[in-house]
């Protein structure tokens, strides 16, 4: 039994879904679906950053057949964001990789805390594309002015999303 089937198999026991998740039988959006449901498994809802970082970072080393590795990329993204109707600030975290279907699949762990004084200098975008070692992605996140200044602070709340674009 390969891991994927022992992480669909403890999903489909857990109640509690987290997921927005559209409805296809696409085998990447699939994989997305098991990729986030192994997070949900391990991060509770106000986990702290540094375990956040530590699964997605878990996630990111599985290989994902059929896809180039220039085309799995990752995204980190934290700043106080307009579209969630609130001043708090994101600490995201995203893994996109194609669908195979021209879209793509985004399992998305996306941390939220209170919004504090200077928030704005916490404001930042890393693809793993725009660096010259994607290997070094980890590390620009965990030296992150955001990182730094969360590291000690526990979220509200804690989001693991899959999505297909």
């Amino acid at each position: 039994m390969s891991i994927f089937d022992r992480i669909l198999r403890k999903t489909q026991k857990k109640t509690k879904q987290k997921c927005t998740e559209s409805p296809a039988d696409n085998p990447a959006v699939l994989l997305g679906r098991q990729l986030a449901a192994s997070l949900r498994e391990k991060i509770p809802d106000t986990a702290a950053l540094p375990e956040n970082v530590t699964y997605f970072e878990e996630i990111c080393r599985i290989s994902l057949e059929n896809v180039k590795i220039d085309d799995d990329l990752l995204l980190y993204e934290t700043g106080v964001f307009g579209f969630s109707g609130s001043d708090e600030i994101h600490f995201s975290l995203t893994r996109q990789f194609p669908d195979g279907e021209e879209e793509y699949v985004q399992v998305r762990v996306d941390a939220h805390y209170p919004d504090r004084e200077g928030s704005i200098q916490l404001q930042d975008t890393m693809w793993s594309d725009w660096m010259d070692d994607k290997a070094q992605f980890f590390d620009y996140v965990r030296r992150s002015a955001a990182y730094t200044a969360l590291v000690d602070t526990l979220p509200m709340a804690v989001d693991i999303t899959c999505d297909q674009t």
